[in-house]
């Protein structure tokens, strides 16, 4: 049995995509946990938690809505309108590396620069399907 805040999270992603129920997972202190495959072998997965706010990762990356917002609503908004620009490829994914490091991540509009991070030497890029899928060397 999912903690009601999770639960309510639930009703709201499964109405969304209701194909994903099946892929809830256990996870501890009745919290939501739902980990979507990539389309494509080898690709890393979506996962999605609801445990007090709403987690999101994917790749090297993950962020969080309700942290700091008490408005419930807004925030699983946010997280849906997040995983659908996320599964339509309209914001991809970008992980700065120091040599062998990652140094850090976040998002990008695809065909963007990811610059922020001066430290960088390579950058990788992963979108949902591939599409924009790339790594080079930091600008």
């Amino acid at each position: 049995m999912l903690s009601p805040y999770s639960q309510r999270f639930a009703d709201r992603l499964f109405a969304a995509y209701p194909e994903w129920r099946p892929l809830q997972r256990d996870y501890p202190n009745d919290d939501l946990s739902v980990s979507i495959p990539a389309p494509q072998d080898g690709s890393p997965a979506l996962n999605i938690y609801a445990e007090g706010e709403i987690t999101l990762s994917y790749s090297q990356w993950h962020t969080h809505f309700d942290w700091l917002n008490d408005n419930e609503a807004e925030s699983f908004a946010d997280a849906l309108e997040f995983i659908h620009d996320l599964l339509a490829e309209e914001v991809c994914i970008a992980a700065r590396w120091k040599g062998e490091r990652i140094s850090s991540a976040g998002t990008l509009v695809p065909g963007g620069i990811s610059t922020f991070d001066p430290g960088a030497t390579r950058i990788k890029v992963r979108s949902w399907r591939g599409t924009y899928d790339k790594e080079y060397p930091a600008p």
